[in-house]
């Protein structure tokens, strides 16, 4: 709870502000910027609800030039406060379900202005974004993550791949511990969101507390600058004393901004899948564990183990492990870098390993490995002729597994091939 003395401080980071007289001004503007007469009574019920949040949106947008890329910009309120307040090349993506570009426009004629938004479609779930790497300065990602049906890992992966080194990410996101979902649940009431006449996008799927949102970035290659809870809605007695009760953490958005720093890790954490793996995403001709590895892996492996030292994660095949890499059509070696066996492992073993293009094109033996006793070993092989371009399997097999319980050195039950760092298809 928030002690009284501190309520007036508290209150400004996560209660609404009164509207003056710009603030309205404002609205009205936006009120008559509507994209489509068809629902327009529905646009404006929207705006009218969520102007706070517009307006603390456009205030973590950092000032500068460059290019930007609005995710999930219809109805475009936000895409017209930053053309007036903001000096960025705005590029305009949205999801309609047809997966063509278009153009969208706006006539407000009290103020006397038309807008043409050229826009990308694509599914930002499912789809590589159309842009070429580290194109973007800043993405807006607001008020889309809740809607996510099946990965929003993949999601802020191509936001990360598309932005620069150092580009900042605003994302935006209803809170899921927000007071009014807690009221409701002490009064017996369901705060689950209702089905939409829009589809299952038309919903909130999942939303998301400060903390997981802050491990959902920070593990996955983002620092993040900026996190708080606000809310939407304007003051008034009943809300400053639920926000006194309930906490600074119990605001209706989340509000975060966040910049691209490291490599994307593709960290899925233990919280945010029931069942079942995430989807396969092959972007890369190398696996290494603990970063990729998650998404191209196929069947035959344990789980993600940690050397203890600075050469990073590492996993156990069974007697058949797959994995799958992106290839260009140039690459003739293979690199592999593993751990036969510890010592007290007595057959010799041997390690092959097979390479087939997932189009259905004919496999071939890429060779053969006597595996060592009790050490890291890096190794290189060349192919007899270039991998085709496409997504490919890698296949490893051992000859013969063993279980470090057999050999009473541990209770280690499991069925072990060999341990693998990372593989790479080069040229």
């Amino acid at each position: 709870m928030v002690p009284l003395r501190r309520f007036w401080e508290v209150r400004k980071v996560w209660q609404a502000p009164h509207l003056g007289p710009a603030d309205k001004a404002l609205m009205d503007y936006l009120l008559n910027s509507i994209v489509d007469p068809l629902v327009e009574e529905e646009l404006r019920g929207y705006l009218e609800s969520s102007f706070i949040r517009f307006l603390r949106t456009l205030s973590i947008v950092p000032e500068g030039r460059g290019s930007v890329l609005e995710l999930g910009a219809n109805p475009y309120f936000l895409t017209l406060l930053l053309k007036r307040y903001r000096e960025y090349d705005v590029q305009l993506a949205n999801y309609f379900g047809h997966g063509k570009e278009g153009v969208q426009e706006i006539r407000n004629e009290k103020y006397g202005e038309v807008h043409r938004f050229h826009y990308k479609e694509f599914n930002i779930e499912e789809s590589r974004f159309p842009y070429e790497s580290e194109r973007f300065d800043g993405v807006l990602f607001c008020e889309i993550l809740e809607h996510l049906t099946q990965d929003p890992v993949g999601a802020i992966a191509e936001i990360h791949r598309v932005l620069k080194p150092g580009g900042w990410m605003v994302l935006t996101t209803p809170n899921a511990v927000r007071r009014h979902n807690l009221i409701d649940l002490v009064r017996g009431r369901n705060f689950y969101d209702p089905y939409s006449g829009y589809g299952p996008y038309g919903r909130h799927n999942r939303e998301y507390t400060a903390s997981e949102l802050h491990e959902l970035l920070t593990s996955n290659g983002y620092v993040v600058e900026v996190l708080e809870t606000r809310d939407l809605h304007l003051d008034n007695l009943r809300s400053r004393f639920l926000a006194l009760l309930l906490g600074p953490l119990s605001g209706y958005n989340l509000f975060c901004r966040a910049r691209r720093e490291g490599e994307f890790r593709w960290h899925y954490p233990p919280w945010l899948f029931r069942s079942g793996h995430p989807k396969r995403r092959v972007y890369r001709s190398w696996v290494r564990m603990g970063v990729n590895d998650l998404v191209q892996l196929g069947e035959g492996w344990w789980g993600l183990e940690h050397t203890g030292d600075s050469a990073g994660h590492f996993r156990w095949t069974r007697d058949r492990a797959e994995l799958f890499v992106l290839t260009s059509g140039v690459e003739r070696r293979l690199r592999l870098n593993f751990f036969g066996d510890p010592a007290y492992v007595v057959p010799s073993r041997c390690l092959h390993v097979t390479v087939a293009p997932t189009d259905g094109g004919d496999p071939y033996k890429v060779g053969q490995i006597s595996i060592p006793h009790g050490q890291w070993t890096p190794v290189e092989l060349s192919l007899s002729r270039p991998v085709p371009a496409g997504e490919t399997l890698v296949v490893l097999e051992v000859d013969r597994t063993f279980v470090p319980k057999d050999y009473g050195a541990s209770g280690d039950g499991r069925t072990l091939g060999v341990a693998i760092r990372s593989l790479e298809l080069a040229e």
